[in-house]
């Protein structure tokens, strides 16, 4: 762990953590702000187009020296399904620009109590559409961040279940894969997370299945199959409430796997679909602390992801 994720760590331990209680979750959606604006870095690095769909605001941002070739990226910011977009979400997208060159589209998609899940995924496939019709072929990613990155996923299963064109690869951060937060690990892991806690995560999944089993696989994807996932890379620190999951999340696709039969002509076990990087000492959403050693290593591997993109192909039509 490097001293500046000691340092990052010591100062959220300072600040209240408002996911210690439901009741302090709801004081907090009751004084939410709107989601942060651009920075001034990512105006001058890149062209920005903001437009509504199905009256959601998504903003795409084209980077005005951008890669030849270079994938599109959909983007899908945390906070608990319930808060907007901070300023270190920003930092996040602006950096993956920086290192892939890749054009980014962030949906500020509907957000709980107001909205839930089952309007947040009509959304996403009308995003998706314009994204695929932009791309022409080039490679489609999808990344998110906590929620964001759980929704991310929620999204690819039901794009699979139906049969649709899927992503050629997730990045998730700090994934928020079981709302129910029942892992036993999760209370070991609640005394080295500064900013999370079981019962208020537990609250605003509730919020966002709005009466669903928060236990039901579009809340909590650890407990889908795993089948027929594209691939899928998982940037986690070990000092946040989801490490646990995400680790049983790398065991579930691995052992995966290990029960498909390999090609014919290759007698070695299939690859697992899930790649888990950690980071020993990250916090939660460790990444958007983008001048420590750990962020700068996480976006740096996540951006050769993207550069190393599929071949080009022709565009499938949206199902």
């Amino acid at each position: 762990m490097s001293l500046s994720m000691l340092l990052t760590r010591s100062l959220l331990r300072l600040t209240p953590n408002r996911f210690r209680s439901a009741e302090r979750i709801d004081a907090a959606i009751a004084t939410r702000r709107p989601p942060a604006p651009l920075t001034r870095a990512l105006r001058r690095r890149c062209e920005v187009s903001e437009e509504t769909v199905l009256g959601v605001p998504v903003v795409t941002l084209t980077p005005r020296r951008g890669r030849p070739g270079a994938p599109e990226l959909v983007y899908l910011h945390g906070g608990a399904y319930v808060f907007p977009l901070l300023k270190a979400h920003w930092w996040i997208i602006d950096r993956l620009i920086a290192l892939s060159g890749v054009t980014v589209t962030v949906p500020l998609y509907p957000r709980a109590p107001e909205h839930s899940l089952s309007e947040a995924l009509p959304f996403l496939d009308s995003v998706m559409v314009e994204v695929r019709r932009r791309a022409a072929g080039r490679g489609v990613f999808v990344a998110g961040d906590s929620a964001g990155a759980g929704l991310a996923l929620a999204h690819t299963l039901v794009r699979r279940d139906r049969g649709a064109e899927l992503p050629d690869g997730l990045l998730l951060f700090s994934p928020w894969l079981d709302a129910t937060m029942s892992n036993p690990a999760v209370a070991r892991l609640e005394r080295l997370d500064p900013t999370l806690a079981a019962a208020g995560l537990v609250h605003c999944a509730r919020l966002w299945a709005r009466g669903g089993d928060i236990a039901g696989r579009l809340v909590s994807p650890l407990n889908d199959s795993l089948e027929q996932l594209p691939p899928t890379f998982v940037y986690q620190g070990t000092h946040d409430v989801f490490a646990a999951d995400a680790k049983r999340f790398a065991r579930k696709a691995e052992q995966l796997a290990r029960r498909q039969p390999p090609p014919a002509q290759d007698a070695r076990p299939a690859p697992s679909a899930v790649e888990l990087r950690l980071y020993r000492g990250g916090v939660h959403d460790f990444v958007g602390a983008t001048f420590t050693p750990e962020s700068r290593r996480a976006l740096g591997h996540a951006a050769s992801v993207l550069a190393r993109r599929g071949p080009v192909r022709p565009p499938a039509p949206e199902g």
